[in-house]
């Protein structure tokens, strides 16, 4: 007979459920809003004007020609692999916009669950919800999803591969199933080559974790490096058929090296590690400790880069004030 109280539920079934109750409302997160965007015929923003103007036509093209596909000039500067998918779809008889757009959702559900699962394993329900739900209500998912953009493909293929190169119990063939992926994604977007990295880095960490060497994990990554070899065939493959990176009609436009790309990332860290204060915040209360002179000194120097010197004697006074204020903060924290 069991011990266990009615009505009362065995906690490794709610452990198991609890990913996929997550997964379930980040799901409906970004499906309710796509969906009242595609039943109520919006069609305004950047998400709707480059899948009118490109995706929808490039997929249409592409359901006409299935399966000899002309891929030499594309309506799209990435790689075909979404369109291909919704190309699929449309043969299959849901060629209406309406229904190629919901195939996007799909997409984008696949994507949020894939996150909200990974999530919900390593963190409590409350918790895993909090870090999914800005991900699937983010206007850049949600219009990825309402309408024919590849975005969630792609990224739902970059989290396939950061899940199986972080399992805790990582194996070859986990290695191997990353490999694949990355082939895919570099065929739906070439830009996200840069993931052969997270394998070679899972590659150097598993030998090191092991025990060996630092040279023999070094030959243990170079191997991994050479399995990711297809996706760079791949890469390869389309800049010999267009003579770029994009495709010949893109060219003029978006390709070429772009100086402010650094500029640029650094200022999105910067932004996006303002979500992360709760965990970084007694390691910046340290350094402010420790090298507060340093840190006044180069923001200083950077304001009279810009401003005139009695603007700068007046930013030197603020920055004393806030010195001050910062150093009886930290010392109230700890």
């Amino acid at each position: 007979m069991s011990s266990e109280r009615p009505g009362k539920s065995d906690p490794v079934s709610c452990a198991r459920r609890a990913p996929m109750l997550v997964a379930l409302v980040a799901s409906l997160a970004l499906a309710l809003p796509s969906a009242f965007l595609i039943l109520t015929g919006n069609n305004s923003g950047r998400a709707a004007f480059d899948a009118t103007a490109y995706h929808l036509r490039f997929i249409r093209d592409l359901a006409d020609q299935f399966p000899a596909f002309d891929l030499s000039n594309p309506l799209t500067a990435t790689t075909p692999g979404y369109h291909i998918v919704l190309a699929l779809l449309a043969r299959m008889g849901a060629d209406s916009v309406e229904a190629l757009r919901f195939g996007s959702v799909a997409i984008g559900c696949a994507f949020v669950s894939t996150v909200a699962i990974w999530c919900g394993r390593r963190a409590a329900r409350g918790e895993a919800l909090a870090l999914v739900l800005p991900l699937s209500v983010s206007i850049y998912v949600v219009g990825a999803a309402a309408w024919t953009v590849p975005d969630n493909l792609a990224w739902l293929l970059v989290v396939g591969i950061l899940w199986l190169a972080l399992k805790e119990s990582r194996r070859a063939a986990s290695l191997a199933g990353a490999c694949v992926l990355l082939v895919l994604l570099v065929y739906v977007r070439q830009i996200h080559i840069w993931a052969a990295a997270i394998v070679w880095v899972a590659a150097f960490a598993d030998a090191r974790g092991e025990g060996r060497t630092r040279g023999a994990s070094i030959a243990l990554a170079a191997m991994w490096a050479c399995a990711t070899l297809p996706a760079f065939l791949v890469l390869w493959l389309f800049m010999r058929k267009w003579g770029g990176l994009t495709p010949p009609r893109f060219q003029s436009d978006i390709q070429g090296i772009n100086a402010a790309t650094p500029a640029f990332i650094l200022l999105q860290i910067a932004i996006l590690a303002v979500g992360f204060l709760p965990w970084t915040w007694p390691a910046l209360v340290r350094a402010w400790r420790g090298h507060r002179a340093a840190i006044v000194g180069a923001a200083l120097v950077e304001a009279r880069k810009h401003l005139d010197s009695k603007d700068a004697d007046e930013i030197k006074k603020a920055t004393e004030t806030l010195t001050a204020a910062s150093n009886k903060m930290a010392e109230q924290m700890y």
